[in-house]
């Protein structure tokens, strides 16, 4: 055993020399430093160039105004097959597609894919005429009351659909006839039977889904 003095420094020198060796960290393969496998202590990495140039070509994009995700799901909301009450129910007299009458009604107005749908409802009796033409809509019988001519309002056809207790009038443009009455008559139906009489107003539904 050594009896010769030891100093301060070879005292630290000795200690360092007795600590055993540290073992390496195990990373799992294919994982970047910066990623899951992160250690304390360890020097934080930025993301890869590719990464980098990724988030400026989305940013680009957002500054030159192409519609982000949110913006993307506000457009097909907005998209949708829906019809919404936009006027009415308010009561009136004389049915324009008509001859000359003061029959009473209650008249509603409906936006559906960009275009404008006036309903005409009414208990009166209406008499069909010989010359209206029948359309069928899967269940539904109905009859163009005329061809359409003169103005774009005057252009759509009008559309007269029958029942023992009530008549409408629809006009529309002609392909969106079947798809609105099916969804149309659904509620109004429900809202009749459900509704209690007698009732000042028709139930029109507020949304035609």
């Amino acid at each position: 055993m050594s009896t010769s003095p030891v100093t301060w420094p070879r005292a630290l020198r000795l200690n360092k020399a007795r600590r055993p060796a540290r073992r390496p960290r195990r990373r799992t393969p294919g994982h970047p430093r910066w990623g899951a496998h992160w250690w304390p202590g360890e020097r934080f990495c930025l993301p890869t160039a590719a990464a980098a140039a990724a988030l400026a070509a989305v940013l680009l994009l957002l500054a030159l105004g192409f519609p982000g995700p949110a913006a993307a799901q506000t457009d097909q909301a907005q998209s949708q097959d829906v019809a919404i009450l936009t006027d009415g129910p308010e009561k009136a007299r004389g049915i324009a597609y008509l001859p000359s009458n003061v029959l009473p009604h209650f008249r509603a107005r409906y936006e559906y894919l960009d275009s404008s749908i006036e309903v005409l409802y009414t208990e009166e009796e209406i008499v069909r005429f010989a010359r209206w033409e029948g359309v069928r809509c899967e269940g539904y019988q109905l009859y163009q009351v005329n061809g359409g001519s003169g103005s774009r309002e005057a252009a759509r056809p009008v559309f007269f659909y029958q029942t023992e207790e009530y008549s409408l009038f629809l006009q529309l443009p002609r392909e969106q006839l079947c798809s609105f009455l099916q969804r149309f008559m659904r509620k109004f139906v429900y809202f009749r039977s459900v509704r209690e009489m007698p009732s000042e107003r028709p139930p029109f539904p507020a949304i035609v889904d």
